[in-house]
């Protein structure tokens, strides 16, 4: 999302006990069924990852899939920098969900010498409230030399910041995304009016404005725009909010199609518009509600009533199902207790493989230097040599003999480009499915749209 983190923002605050636990777990890696990392006493390389340690269930699985991603390289040899052998591990450090936590979470890194990490997680702590960007953790990160790679944040003025080659995204930005969605509601679901909520913040904006252009430009008409703000100004909790004035909005012209731009509190939203009598009012032909990656989250399936899960949809950045690399990651991911993939977590172990892929290329372990690197280890050239999940062997083998790789990811095709973002990029209509036995699950459908 922009990503919002799955689970993020809002959810209730956990018990302090039990988020002691938690940090606990993260230190000693006890994060998932398989927790070796394939580490062992000697020179260790660090990749930080900035989550939240709040929201326990998020981040266990996405500390679970960067260890994985790490034991995978350790196994098969991990790095060897001016003839010195490495491992890798996983450094997770906590944002808080918020500006100065993510700063913090920098300066934790910096202070640990450590010069690489999986982050921003999500565009508002990417950009910040700053339109230059100078309070968001990308320009930190760039002021204290640690490379970053995001395989969540999205919204595309992260590609405008000027991070000199310290940010970088394995995730297609939000015009992609939103434009993927204003075709799917007009081309697919024949939608020719709607509404829009909104959450007020970079990924909320940026994925309602793409959609919206994209499907008034296809002859559908919006019949209403509706922020709500997540600064706390007036919002004291968007997960426990009513939205009666929102949703009195949004329902005021009987659209065909609810949009929501918005995070994990649009599972408040629908419901409230269910018990509210909205839904009801429709007869046998109920409003469909589509949105955005920041829904793909399990409390959606766990917390959303019934009538707003059979009738939601929506789009997310996702690998082809179908992919060779997509299908072996995904054997890894249930092989260590995860589970089928959900949302980014296949762009998130892509971050790790890329950065010990340019770390190794550099030979060093200077950021200066390895940044020159990263997008160069995942373009197709005639001299690479194309690497897949699982190809770390080869990989060293080829940049030990000096040779170029091309790295094919598990979200697939990744071709680097100059602005930090991915060249290539697919999307999937996620929908919840009720399950034989009880609740729901998401299945996942290649979009094949008109936009690049």
């Amino acid at each position: 999302m922009a990503q919002l983190r799955q689970g993020t923002p809002g959810r209730a605050a956990q018990a302090t006990g039990v988020l002691t636990l938690l940090v606990t777990a993260l230190a000693t890696g006890a994060c998932s069924s398989d927790n070796s990392n394939g580490t062992s006493s000697g020179p260790m390389v660090k990749i930080g990852l900035m989550l939240e340690f709040e929201d326990q269930g998020e981040t266990r699985r996405e500390v679970a899939t960067g260890r994985m991603a790490l034991r995978e390289i350790n196994d098969a040899g991990g790095l060897s920098v001016g003839n010195v052998a490495y491992k890798l591990d996983v450094e997770p450090v906590d944002d808080k969900y918020t500006l100065a936590g993510a700063v913090s979470a920098l300066d934790t890194l910096a202070g640990n010498h450590i010069s690489f990490s999986m982050s921003p997680p999500t565009s508002f702590l990417a950009l910040g409230s700053d339109p230059s960007g100078k309070d968001g953790a990308s320009i930190a990160g760039r002021d204290r030399h640690i490379i970053q790679i995001s395989g969540s944040a999205t919204n595309p003025g992260i590609s405008k910041l000027d991070t000199q080659g310290y940010q970088w995204r394995t995730v297609a930005p939000d015009d992609r995304q939103g434009a993927v969605a204003g075709h799917y509601l007009a081309e697919q679901l024949g939608i020719k009016r709607v509404s829009v909520i909104i959450r007020g913040d970079a990924y909320g904006r940026g994925l309602a404005t793409a959609m919206t252009s994209t499907f008034e430009s296809l002859g559908g008409t919006v019949l209403a725009t509706v922020e709500y703000d997540t600064t706390k100004a007036t919002i004291p909790d968007v997960n426990t909010y009513g939205y009666k004035n929102e949703l009195a909005a949004l329902f005021k012209d009987s659209p065909e199609a609810v949009y929501l731009a918005t995070g994990d509190e649009g599972i408040q939203i629908g419901n409230s518009a269910v018990l509210e009598g909205y839904v009801d009012a429709y007869g046998a032909k109920p409003p469909v509600f589509v949105a955005g990656d920041g829904l793909v989250t399990f409390d959606t399936l766990a917390n959303a009533v019934p009538q707003f899960l059979d009738n939601l949809s929506g789009t997310a950045p996702y690998p082809d199902p179908s992919n060779r690399d997509f299908v072996k990651f995904s054997v890894a991911m249930q092989g260590a207790g995860l589970g089928t993939p959900i949302n980014y977590e296949a762009y998130r172990y892509d971050a790790f493989y890329i950065f010990a892929l340019a770390i190794q290329k550099a030979n060093s372990l200077d950021p200066e230097v390895v940044k020159q690197q990263i997008a160069a280890v995942t373009r197709a050239d005639p001299d690479s040599t194309q690497i897949h999940v699982g190809d770390w062997a080869l990989a060293k083998s080829e940049l030990l003999a000096g040779k170029g790789v091309d790295y094919e990811g598990a979200s697939g095709s990744i071709e680097l480009q100059d602005d930090g973002g991915p060249g290539a990029a697919s999307f999937a209509i996620w929908t919840p499915k009720p399950k034989p036995e009880g609740g729901y699950e998401y299945a996942y459908t290649p979009i094949k749209t008109n936009t690049n």
